[in-house]
């Protein structure tokens, strides 16, 4: 009877008829005749089955399970039955069916469980965590994320530690999910995941759970060899603003490794509140003068009016770091207790005389005026405009009359260098008077060798000429060699990293190779030298042109004139390489552009060596290379070698005959993801008529994967030249 029932289906009036009598047919017995007739090609009566089956309690449901494995349509009618009759198939039932299905049928399988909401199924779920397909251990996690439990955390915790990038997303993913406390110091680990969606899961995941506990943990990633497992830590850090985590990350400013001290006051200064301050606050007592510079920093980040008797007794500290940082953090304030005490260190200490005078004027007291009217007298240059700026921005307040015309009518009187006003304990400070100011003349301060002048002479020996530059590591200055009477230039070390002893090891390490490179284009490295207080980096002067600024100036540049610069480029790297040094920065900063066009490239003092990747040495706080010319394998905190280089500088050839680099993005992360899953259009495509082979050889040094690059920039260098001719 079912076939000739099935037929008359498509009859309007006998429809239900006919559909209440299959349901009355239905049985276990009669249960197979019902499903051959779900491969029909008649829709009604693929429909009336289905109706039938989804409807009817009349037949033992987990039956169907066995007729997933058919191919075509009717597996899905199958799995629209299933879903209908979920409630009545055993959990036991569909977890066993996994053992002998194929990979369509776990799916099938899969989607079924997902409509299972009783919690007894997660024991039974559990084991499959160990079966051999990834895509089923995926699958399982996913499912047992909505059971969180003891069991399920730690099957999450170890699949973290999966060979398959995809499972071990799911695993920071479920986690997250869960909230799993006891998943801390896994997911702090996974912050070092090679793929970067498993590290961006493990941060979101970290940041959610919000722990403090997890400080620790992050400290440790904060000392490791890759770059962005370093940031994932900050970030989480940054989110992490419990009393807890304060403490922690304080604890850290002691911490033995520069970088993990650099990183935690970042992370105290973005988190602010009270806490912070309250923790900060007697750090300024410390003994270790880089301890209360990051104190400092972190007080202007997180302005309190309760820093102000630290901060104006910080005016008084040894280390002219913190007497000058803290002059900025009594003026971001705004309290009128500094007033009298900036005065005073205004006339003692020349030096931190123009922070003195900008602070005044950020402090809108009229008590400031007289001593802002001297110093805009001052023979220097630097104080006078400060103390001009300041008087301007006192005279936009609510000054007295008789003030306001002091400032107005003021002429500059040469009176000389600024006095030190009269001392006196601080019970007994007064207001300052014209004469207490011109009373004293101060003796010579110690150089702050991030702020020379010209005529300034560092180690009896190097007389500056004038300041170039500055930037990450230190501040660059042009002097003279008196011993040879050469110029050349200086790096000097920032204070940060001048005191860390394991990156002044790094620097004589690297540096002791980076002499050996001798080549027309790269700047020579000559030595570390020792100043009091500091180190810098001598190294050969050389007038030009940096070649972002010229990218700036003149937009996309000729290909065959940028392929002679390239040539010139590619021969020091190939000079460089041959001696076991990779650069990991290159990038049109770094390259110097003069006369005739000669090209150097800079800072090969700061790479690091090809043949020590591995070494302790190689562990510092630096961050080698820059988000829109690093390399994928660099961002992933691999192993680089000269390719990397080769892709720094295809990267740099697309911008200097484009006019921009191929990579964009509102932050450092979204070019840095870019690099590593995204195709930049080729030159050709983005510019019209721009020769294809030049294109091409773009192309192939940007390639993602190393073996997919040139193989050594000599190989590179033979399909240039011929173009470059």
């Amino acid at each position: 009877m079912i076939p000739s029932l099935l037929e008359i289906l498509s009859d309007v009036q006998a429809h239900d008829h006919a559909i209440e009598v299959l349901q009355a047919l239905l049985t276990d017995e009669t249960l197979p005749a019902f499903l051959k007739h779900l491969s029909s090609e008649s829709a009604p009566i693929v429909g009336g089955v289905t109706e039938v089956l989804s409807s009817s309690k009349t037949y033992d449901a987990a039956r169907l399970l066995d007729h997933l494995g058919v191919s075509g349509p009717a597996r899905s009618h199958v799995e629209t039955i299933l879903h209908s009759q979920i409630e009545r198939v055993p959990t036991d039932r569909l977890v066993s069916a996994f053992s002998s299905a194929g990979k369509e049928t776990r799916s099938v399988l899969c989607r079924l469980l997902d409509s299972v909401t009783t919690p007894t199924l997660a024991p039974r779920l559990l084991p499959l965590l160990d079966e051999e397909d990834w895509w089923l251990r995926l699958h399982t996690l996913r499912l047992l994320t909505r059971f969180p439990s003891e069991q399920v955390t730690r099957g999450a915790i170890l699949l973290l530690k999966d060979p398959h990038k995809g499972v071990r997303l799911q695993a920071a993913q479920s986690l997250g999910e869960m909230n799993a406390r006891d998943a801390i110091a896994e997911l702090c680990g996974a912050l070092r995941d090679p793929d970067l969606k498993v590290h961006t899961a493990a941060i979101d995941a970290l940041v959610k759970v919000a722990d403090a506990s997890a400080v620790m943990h992050l400290l440790e990633v904060l000392k490791d060899e890759s770059e962005y497992a370093r940031r994932g830590a900050v970030e989480v850090l940054n989110e992490v603003a419990t009393t807890d985590a304060v403490k922690d990350l304080v604890n850290a400013l002691r911490d033995e490794d520069w970088w993990v001290r650099s990183r935690a006051a970042d992370a105290l200064g973005q988190l602010g509140g009270k806490r912070v301050v309250d923790a900060v606050l007697s750090l300024l007592a410390s003994d270790d003068a880089s301890v209360r510079r990051y104190a400092v920093e972190i007080l202007i980040a997180v302005p309190d009016e309760r820093a102000v008797e630290p901060l104006i007794t910080a005016l008084q500290d040894p280390d002219w770091w913190v007497r000058e940082r803290s002059i900025d953090a009594l003026a971001t304030i705004g309290d009128r207790r500094a007033v009298v005490p900036l005065i005073q260190l205004m006339g003692a200490d020349p030096q931190a005389a123009p922070l003195c005078a900008r602070a005044l004027g950020a402090l809108d007291d009229e008590r400031a005026v007289e001593a802002l009217l001297v110093a805009s007298d001052s023979e220097n240059e630097e104080l006078r405009k400060r103390a001009k700026e300041s008087l301007s921005t006192l005279q936009k307040g609510k000054l007295s009359a008789e003030n306001s015309e002091r400032i107005r009518s003021h002429r500059p009187n040469a009176i000389g260098p600024l006095p030190i006003p009269s001392a006196a304990p601080e019970s007994e400070i007064v207001d300052p008077t014209r004469a207490d100011i011109e009373a004293i003349t101060p003796a010579t301060p110690p150089l702050n060798y991030q702020d020379l002048r010209p005529g300034d002479v560092l180690g009896n020996r190097f007389e500056v000429i004038r300041k170039v530059g500055g930037g990450g590591f230190g501040t660059v200055y042009l002097v003279n060699d008196t011993a040879v009477k050469e110029e050349l230039i200086l790096k000097v070390l920032r204070p940060h990293i001048s005191m860390d002893e394991t990156m002044i090891k790094r620097f004589v390490h690297e540096l002791k190779y980076s002499r050996r490179i001798t080549h027309r284009n790269i700047i020579r490295i000559y030595d570390l030298l020792e100043l009091e207080g500091g180190h810098a980096i001598s190294m050969e002067y050389f007038p030009g042109t940096n070649l972002a600024r010229i990218i700036k100036d003149a937009g996309r540049m000729d290909p065959v004139r940028g392929l002679r610069l390239v040539v010139q480029i590619a021969s020091g790297l190939a000079a460089a390489h041959a001696e076991g040094v990779v650069h990991r920065d290159i990038k049109p900063p770094n390259i110097l552009v003069g006369d005739d066009d000669v090209a150097k490239i800079v800072d090969f003092g700061l790479a690091s060596m090809a043949q020590d990747a591995g070494s302790r040495l190689t562990k510092s706080g630096i961050l080698i290379g820059t988000p829109h010319y690093m390399a994928p394998e660099q961002i992933k905190g691999e192993e680089v070698d000269a390719r990397t280089d080769i892709y720094s500088l295809g990267i740099m050839m697309y911008e200097l005959f484009s006019g921009q680099p191929p990579f964009l993005g509102e932050n450092a992360v979204n070019i840095l993801f870019q690099h590593i899953n995204s195709e930049a259009p080729t030159l050709s495509e983005v510019i019209a008529g721009f020769p294809h082979e030049v294109s091409r050889l773009v192309a192939w040094a940007m390639a993602k994967r190393c073996e997919d690059r040139p193989p050594d920039v000599p190989t590179f260098l033979q399909s240039i030249e011929g173009m470059a001719a």
